[in-house]
């Protein structure tokens, strides 16, 4: 989502927006809202702000998180602790500069994977493919 890749995920326009992607889920008065999506935390209190405290939040990414720290725990690797390897289909500073603000700190080196280097299902459609 632009906005979190942005560092915007507090601001103004992200609660309008959210105030109109969340208006369904409201109207329906949810309890529970799974945020399914890596770009989905940085919103969690405006989706707050926009839902309210009854509504309990879920964040996948906290769960993926403990699961990586647990696996490097049992797998420390050569030197005793884990490192970050990122490759990526698209755009490899962009994806270091969203990482900083995302992680707070460099990213080093990212590498890019050539589309011709995907399984078919990862690659970008073809436009005018049907």
């Amino acid at each position: 989502m632009p906005l979190a890749e942005e560092g915007l995920a507090g601001s103004r326009a992200a609660r309008e927006v959210l105030r109109d992607y969340l208006a369904p889920l409201r109207a329906r008065k949810i309890d529970t809202l799974i945020l399914g999506c890596t770009h989905y935390p940085p919103f969690k209190s405006a989706i707050r702000s926009v839902l309210g405290r009854r509504v309990t939040l879920i964040d996948s990414g906290e769960a993926t998180a403990r699961g990586l720290a647990r696996a490097l725990r049992s797998n420390p690797g050569p030197r005793g602790r884990g490192s970050l390897r990122c490759y990526v289909s698209d755009i490899p500073r962009q994806f270091e500069a969203v990482g900083r603000r995302f992680l707070g700190s460099r990213m080093g080196k990212v590498w890019l994977v050539p589309q011709d280097d995907l399984p078919w299902f990862q690659r970008p459609p073809i436009e005018g493919a049907p």
